[in-house]
């Protein structure tokens, strides 16, 4: 998955570039075709076995990409001050969000295999989550990667 969107994290890196700490000398400067290309370089090689969810490869991408942000000068952008959201991917053909973690509660949405739902809490076997069109339920840890 993340194969697809490396052209857009290089962008990101760039986008960034007016997040920059106030009194520095800006991300706008690192950021060049070199650059860019360099970091392209680093993230489709072997070291990062492929970047796959919920696989050694992901957390080495996302452990490089938060250092190369840091070293940009940006500031993480997440309200609790992380720079990594808490989020988990359905892993399965079609997850049931429920209204409680109960496998008898009324369904209040479906996701399918690979949305990304934000995640609220956990209980017991079950994950609190926001879906991207604000729904919020429960859904079955087995259901998803990321926990």
């Amino acid at each position: 998955m993340l194969r697809r969107e490396l052209p857009a994290l290089a962008l990101a890196l760039a986008a960034c570039a007016g997040s920059e700490k106030a009194g520095g000398d800006g991300a706008a400067s690192a950021i060049n075709a070199d650059s860019l290309m360099a970091t392209v370089r680093v993230l489709s090689s072997d070291e990062f076995e492929g970047r796959a969810p919920g696989t050694a490869g992901e957390e080495k991408t996302v452990a490089y990409l938060t250092e190369r942000f840091k070293a940009l000068g940006l500031l993480p952008g997440n309200p609790d001050g992380s720079w990594v959201e808490k989020v988990v991917m359905v892993k399965i053909a079609r997850a049931e969000i429920r209204r409680q973690p109960d496998e008898n509660a009324p369904i209040v949405i479906q996701a399918d295999q690979d949305v990304l739902l934000e995640v609220l809490d956990t209980v017991d076997n079950w994950a609190h989550v926001k879906h991207a069109d604000g729904a919020v339920g429960y859904v079955r840890i087995t259901q998803v990667w990321g926990l």
